[in-house]
């Protein structure tokens, strides 16, 4: 997809990414095969965090071979030179099973022992939890997996009746008991929202995605740049959508360099944060 395309481009203006991007692309199995594929981030997790929830992103997942993810690590590890993703790739170089796991290694094994080792690894992960469902311990107050015929409804609660789940300061997702939950310091994951930044007074906020389209004055957390176009002030995602919808199909991030931008609109600026706010104030 092209938003991918950019996004690397942004970052590393000078790595050839398409060999990686044939094998994401090209080779995607497009559903999670048992034994066989590993779900994929194309735009990796740790360079590109904003883009790791692929429930909410699925254009950055892609299901490859245990092959093809190794090859796409070590890939990204060679062109890159990210600590990162060379620990990523390196972490996926071991020798054998113990304990439902690899071991790591001091090798490098290659895509085909390290699919035979990774197709092991997870049938010994299956049978150490098949038949075992996680639920809540509400005497010892944690999550555990026990057998599903030791569920009583009374310790032992399904994982899905006494808990939800919260999203952390941090941004990450974790399910608690609806008993913390109550202490009325969490917030819940609603679907379709967004964190968002106030420009008014910098407070980091979670709202309705109807919510943040509607009020110019918050900014999505992963992208702060702001425009003067054909005399709106606009934000990154609504300068994109407005150009996209002018017949322009690509990235704003594109369209900035685009020479004849008078074939889209009539006028184009970069502005400051200070200056949007400025300008959205008297436009809205």
């Amino acid at each position: 997809m092209q938003i991918i395309k950019d996004k690397l481009l942004e970052k590393y203006t000078e790595v050839d990414f398409s060999v990686y991007l044939e094998i994401c692309f090209n080779q995607n199995k497009k559903e999670h095969i048992p034994f066989v594929t590993e779900h994929h981030h194309i735009l990796p997790s740790s360079l590109f965090p904003e883009f790791s929830d692929l429930k909410e992103h699925k254009w950055n997942g892609t299901y490859l071979t245990y092959e093809n993810h190794y090859k796409v690590h070590s890939i990204l590890a060679e062109i890159t030179n990210e600590k990162s993703l060379i620990a990523a790739w390196w972490g996926m170089n071991n020798k054998n099973t113990k304990n439902n796991r690899l071991e790591e290694s001091k090798e490098i094994i290659g895509e085909k022992l390290y699919a035979s080792l990774r197709k092991k690894a997870v049938k010994n992960i299956s049978l150490a939890t098949k038949n075992k469902v996680v639920c809540y311990d509400t005497r010892d107050e944690k999550f555990v997996s026990i057998p599903k015929e030791n569920l009583d409804g009374q310790r032992y609660k399904h994982k899905s009746q006494n808990t939800t789940v919260v999203r952390l300061s941090s941004g990450i997702k974790k399910t608690i008991s609806i008993e913390e939950f109550n202490t009325g310091n969490y917030d819940g994951v609603v679907k379709d929202t967004v964190t968002v930044k106030d420009l008014i007074n910098g407070n980091m906020l979670r709202v309705t995605t109807e919510e943040f389209l509607n009020n110019k004055l918050l900014v999505g957390t992963a992208n702060n740049k702001f425009y003067f176009i054909d005399e709106i002030p606009m934000r990154s995602n609504d300068a994109e959508n407005y150009i996209k919808a002018k017949g322009y199909n690509s990235s704003i991030h594109n369209f900035e360099r685009k020479k004849n931008k008078e074939k889209y609109v009539s006028n184009f600026e970069k502005i400051t944060e200070e200056t949007y706010i400025k300008e959205a104030k008297g436009y809205l």
